[in-house]
């Protein structure tokens, strides 16, 4: 069998938010972003790669704000997400629930490692590592993201720096945290364990709901009766990339909408629809 060899797995990347000067519009941002995750541990003491961060770019101006517990547009975060998952279960399927989502096996091995004092060990310092994320998650509410993205900011390598270091890129503002590897087993290598036959998953990064508001004013406001068509010559005078919604009933667009037209030197309108 030889001895316990399993790689641990990689972290997963953490999403930042960049505020870019080349953007006006918050269009392009897609409603949910998930974050890459890490790489899975291979045999042979083989760990997983770390996952790149996920990058998001947002115009200057853009004002981002944490929905919070209570606010109905707010989403699950992880562990309520879980905890809805074990809703109508059991305590034995709750429990069941739980290890799997947490732990892997060898073949065959996984009634024998529950009932083993190393593996009841293992679990209960989990557990204990859950109980202080979730902590730290909640005081993380008392302080909610609240950014008002006005101006870029630059990475400034102090003249002290040893020679050769070289400057790093700023990604922006991190908004949530990847997730921890899972463990492979020979970090549950102990004198009472001489050849552990389980290792963990890993957890889940943060889920946040973030409620972003651009800070731009318009210098023209096309106002009119219902199915004027204004909508339909708003994405026309800037080829489409103002996302309006064109139907044929009264009040399709509910909500403003901002688009920017770019005019050429000669007056023509660069991008329009032909």
């Amino acid at each position: 069998m030889g001895p316990p060899s399993g790689g641990s797995g990689g972290r997963g990347g953490d999403v930042y938010i960049l505020p870019t000067p080349n953007l006006t519009t918050l269009s392009s941002i897609p409603k949910r972003v998930r974050g890459a995750a890490g790489g899975n541990g291979q045999g042979t003491w083989q760990n997983g790669k770390n996952a790149p961060p996920t990058i998001i770019k947002v115009p200057l101006g853009t004002v981002i704000r944490e929905l919070l517990p209570g606010d109905p547009r707010r989403a699950k975060d992880e562990w309520e997400a879980e905890e809805e998952s074990l809703q109508g279960l059991s305590s034995e399927e709750r429990r069941a629930k739980l290890r799997d989502d947490r732990w892997l096996h060898y073949p065959r091995y996984a009634d024998d490692n529950v009932n083993r004092d190393v593996f009841k060990q293992a679990e209960a310092a989990l557990y204990r590592e859950e109980r202080a994320r979730r902590w730290a998650r909640k005081q993380r509410l008392l302080s909610p993201i609240n950014l008002d993205l006005d101006k870029m900011e630059e990475v400034v390598t102090s003249d002290d720096a040893p020679l050769g270091t070289g400057q790093q890129e700023w990604l922006g503002h991190v908004v949530a945290r990847g997730g921890t590897g899972g463990l492979g087993n020979p970090h549950f290598l102990s004198p009472m364990n001489r050849s552990p036959k389980f290792a963990t998953r890993g957890h889940e990064g943060e889920r946040m709901t973030l409620y972003l508001e651009l800070k731009i004013l318009a210098d023209i406001g096309l106002v009119g009766m219902p199915n004027a068509g204004k909508s339909t010559l708003l994405r026309a005078l800037t080829g489409g990339r103002a996302k309006t919604e064109v139907a044929g009933y009264a009040f399709t667009t509910l909500n403003p909408i901002v688009g920017v037209i770019r005019v050429a030197e000669d007056g023509t309108f660069e991008g329009a629809l032909q």
